[in-house]
């Protein structure tokens, strides 16, 4: 979202960093994707070079959060027009995922965060391109892509995105 609101490439943000301190978060034991969020948009890591202890420090003024639960999915299309948004899905059977569209044999018991990256309607079967975080061994070179309609994985049960303002 930095990147689209600046045209700059933003300072990478390490994924751990969420996992280990947005607080009250549980990361990979149950963590939520709103909660992870909303840590960021007030929070500021600086590199020190040494190992310690989380230490929180508050910058109010880095962006506008949306959370929603539960949105329908022509919603969600209109969210991505802006820009990736973050998904807690149902990822149990994404272990064997080898490619294509997944349309089927996936339901919304939430347990994996993503990103959404975009969409394409153009074909038979419309689909969100989701980036996940296993790798680029993963699926397409770490995307796979999911049926839109019928909120497969869960996929509207819980978005979160950050607006940008400078």
């Amino acid at each position: 979202m930095y990147a689209i609101a600046t045209g700059k490439a933003p300072t990478p943000l390490a994924v751990q960093e969420v996992i280990d301190c947005a607080y009250p978060n549980w990361g990979c034991s149950g963590g939520d994707t709103c909660v992870a969020l909303d840590w960021m948009t007030k929070a500021v890591y600086p590199l020190r070079d040494e190992s310690d202890f989380c230490t929180i420090i508050t910058n109010k003024t880095r962006g506008i959060k949306v959370f929603v639960k539960g949105l329908p999915e022509d919603r969600l299309l209109e969210l991505l027009q802006s820009g990736p948004v973050v998904a807690a899905v149902d990822a149990k059977t994404w272990q064997n995922y080898q490619g294509g569209i997944i349309q089927y044999h996936c339901e919304s018991h939430i347990n994996h965060a993503v990103q959404i990256v975009g969409y394409d309607l153009t074909g038979p079967v419309p689909y969100y391109i989701v980036r996940n975080s296993w790798g680029t061994d993963f699926g397409h070179s770490g995307y796979l892509y999911i049926k839109v309609g019928d909120n497969l994985c869960g996929i509207a049960e819980e978005v979160s995105t950050v607006s940008v303002y400078l």
